[in-house]
């Protein structure tokens, strides 16, 4: 898939699209994942609602990049441990619930 998006859309947009038909081609992936897995074990594995909660805050987060990219490389850098160190806590509280027992 990913080929085949690369091929039709560079030409056309240019090489900063390959990150999008990257992405494109990991979210089918993961979703095919999940359902495939849904399927055999006949339950969920994670949360759906977290999951997609977190792929929200992925997609805004990486967005933003775009206009952080082009701030101070000190106030980036004080985004990203700002953020690291908010996913680490809140990961942590929240690890019974993140992970489903089997």
């Amino acid at each position: 898939m990913n080929i085949v998006l690369n091929y039709l859309f560079i030409p056309v947009v240019g090489y900063e699209i390959a990150a999008y038909t990257t992405f494109i081609g990991y979210l089918v992936i993961s979703v095919c994942h999940y359902f495939i897995s849904r399927m055999l074990i006949k339950h969920d594995i994670y949360e759906i609602k977290y999951t997609l909660l977190y792929l929200m805050c992925f997609m805004l987060i990486s967005s933003s990049a775009i206009w952080i990219y082009k701030v101070h490389f000190l106030f980036r850098y004080a985004i990203l441990c700002i953020l690291v160190v908010f996913a680490f806590y809140y990961g942590l509280k929240n690890k019974n619930v993140l992970f489903k027992k089997l």
